[in-house]
Parts: C-alpha cells; sequence; structure tokens
C-alpha cells in the first residue's frame, strides 16, 4: 500500500521522505503540510477500495491523475482483476512516466470538441495490467520456494500491498492445509507482523 500511495503521489510531483512515508501509512503521524495530506488521503481511499470496493457508490463528481488511477483499481477490482492486492500498478506507471504523459496528451486531443481517441490511453493502461500480472506470475514461484509453511506466509505478507482474505492465501498456497495456515495466522498476529481487518466472509488480513 505504501509503495502503491508513493508511487501515485510522485507521479503527480508530490512526495516526501521515506520515513515520513511510512508514518503517515501506518497511522503514526499527522500531516504536517498540503502534501502530506493529499499522501494521507489517498491511502485511506487506496484502503477503502482494497477492503471495500464492493459497496462503493458509483457516482464521482471530480477527478484527476490520482483519482482516476483509484477508479482504475476500483473497476479492475470489481471485475474481478485484483493484482492491484500484489503488484503496485502504480509503481508500474511511475516507471513508465513519460509514456504515461505521453499517451494522455495523444488521448486528450480534440476532447473539446469530442473528436478524442481513447485507444492509445487504453492501449497502454493494457500494457501496464499486462506488466502486472508478468511480474505476480514471476513471484508465484517464490511464494512456494520456502519449505517452511510459516516462511512461506511470511513471504506472501512481505509482498503483499493491502490486505488478503484466507481464501486469498490459501490459493496462493494450494499446497497448505486451512487448519495449518490458520495456526500461522494466528502467530503472526501474536507477535504483531499482521492484523486481522473485518469481519464474517470480510475477515482479511494484512501486514502491520
Amino acid at each position: 500500500m505504501g509503495q502503491s500511495t508513493g508511487a501515485s503521489n510522485r507521479i503527480e510531483n508530490i512526495s516526501t521522505s521515506n520515513k515520513r512515508l511510512r508514518e503517515l501509512m501506518l497511522e503514526k503521524a499527522e500531516p504536517k503540510n498540503r502534501d502530506e495530506r493529499e499522501i494521507a488521503g489517498y491511502r485511506y481511499v487506496l484502503d477503502l477500495i482494497y477492503e471495500s470496493h464492493g459497496g462503493i457508490p458509483d457516482p464521482f463528481n471530480d477527478g484527476n491523475g490520482r483519482m482516476s488511477r483509484l477508479l482504475t483499481l476500483l473497476l479492475m477490482y470489481r471485475s474481478g482483476y485484483d493484482v492491484g492486492k500484489y503488484v503496485s500498478i502504480e509503481k508500474e506507471i511511475e516507471r513508465t512516466k513519460e509514456t504515461y504523459y505521453e499517451a494522455l496528451a495523444v488521448s486528450s486531443q480534440g476532447w473539446r470538441e469530442g473528436k478524442s481517441d481513447y485507444v492509445p490511453f487504453v492501449t497502454y493502461m493494457l500494457g501496464i495490467i499486462d506488466a502486472c500480472y508478468r511480474e505476480l506470475a514471476n513471484r508465484f514461484p517464490l511464494v512456494g520456494a520456502p519449505a517452511d509453511n510459516e516462511e512461506a506466509i511470511r513471504a506472501f505478507f512481505d509482498r503483499l500491498i493491502g490486505s488478503a482474505t484466507k481464501r486469498e492465501i490459501m490459493d496462493a498456497n494450494p499446497e497448505m492445509s486451512q487448519r495449518t495456515l490458520e495456526r500461522i495466522l494466528s502467530k503472526l498476529q501474536q507477535e504483531g507482523m499482521i492484523e486481522k481487518i473485518g469481519a464474517a466472509r470480510s475477515t482479511a488480513y494484512r501486514r502491520c
């Protein structure tokens, strides 16, 4: 989550130190200026999308680059494409920032006259999503690499962006039994490495 928040705001030339970013992400510090308020606000909405994307209402009255990226995540989650939980889409956009703005500029030409062509930007975003899924595919062998079940789950949370349900964790570790996973999750909670959020069917876990 911190990686996504930092990357998305840096795309808009809004940034702070890594130390302050971690403090803001963990809600251990109050924002001191406008940049930090915008970073904290982005983190709040990103967290909301990760945890409650199914219940967020559709009207959006205003928007900018960061809002468009949040909206992209929301629509992807609702359609079952949840790669953003494991790989930072914003980080990939930041990596190709120059191409991002070029595609945006080309697709914006003639917008006021109703003659704009969205194909360049759509093509760019599809490339971003493809790159994220490729990165996720490269990570899966690493998830199963540790011989010890507990090490595998620790590795999973080290790479996790946002939160994951028990079902999602088991899908990433198919050889592990539910009883074993529950034992490990309980231990990691006691250690303070992870925390449980939500309840009943919406229960999920995230790195502290």
